[in-house]
């Protein structure tokens, strides 16, 4: 499967590498290179301890001449965006959390 678009956002494009990867990477504010170290940093230990399925980093891109930015790769969540689906179980989903 061809690197694809996956999903653009306010901070960072999200690139579909194969069936189960991702590329993410910060385009928009320099506050999302800080937020993505952290989830570089923070996300292999949460995700197994909820219950909803997370994004789990695999590899950190380090900045480089042709992109002056730090990346990320994870796994691949299929589904819709929250931020694109109606909030029919905001109240089950807070609760969760």
């Amino acid at each position: 499967r061809p690197l694809g678009l996956g999903a653009r956002g306010w901070d960072n494009q999200l690139w579909r590498l194969g069936e189960d990867l991702a590329v993410r990477l910060p385009w928009a504010t320099e506050s999302a290179d800080a937020l993505l170290l952290k989830e570089h940093a923070w996300l292999p230990s949460l995700a197994p301890r909820l219950p909803l399925p997370l994004p789990v980093p695999q590899r950190l891109g380090e900045p480089t001449e042709r992109f002056p930015r730090p990346w990320i790769v994870t796994t691949w969540v299929p589904g819709t965006p929250a931020d694109r689906a109606p909030a029919t179980r905001a109240a089950d989903a807070a609760g969760a959390l």
